[in-house]
């Protein structure tokens, strides 16, 4: 299986959330996304998405996720 790097729009339709908000750093902290950055543009890899998929979180606005 190949691990493909999504650019931040690619991402953006995967998850179902706005480029600007996988381009925040603090909110990508908060949920614990990772995100590699090739020059000016964020890279995120296929399997991370899927694992923040598998997770189930759920970040509504204003509301911080508790850390385990």
């Amino acid at each position: 299986m190949t691990d493909r790097a999504l650019t931040k729009e690619e991402a953006a339709v995967f998850l179902g959330q706005s480029p600007n908000t996988l381009a925040d750093r603090r909110w990508r902290q908060r949920v614990g996304l990772r995100a590699t950055k090739i020059g000016k543009s964020l890279r995120f890899r296929e399997s991370d998405l899927l694992r923040f998929l598998e997770r189930g979180l759920e970040v509504l606005p204003g509301k911080r996720q508790e850390r385990r």
